[in-house]
């Protein structure tokens, strides 16, 4: 899981954020959640 979420962080590494209050997650630690949940087999 840990080489998955370096792996989305360096090739996402470049998205801007909108202005706005801080986010809980990271667009890479959400996108990792979502792709261990899809490998998981959980809807």
């Amino acid at each position: 899981m840990t080489a998955l979420h370096v792996k989305i962080d360096d090739e996402w590494a470049g998205i801007a954020r909108l202005p706005a209050r801080p986010p809980k997650l990271s667009h890479s630690e959400l996108l990792c959640l979502a792709v261990m949940q899809a490998m998981l087999g959980f809807h």
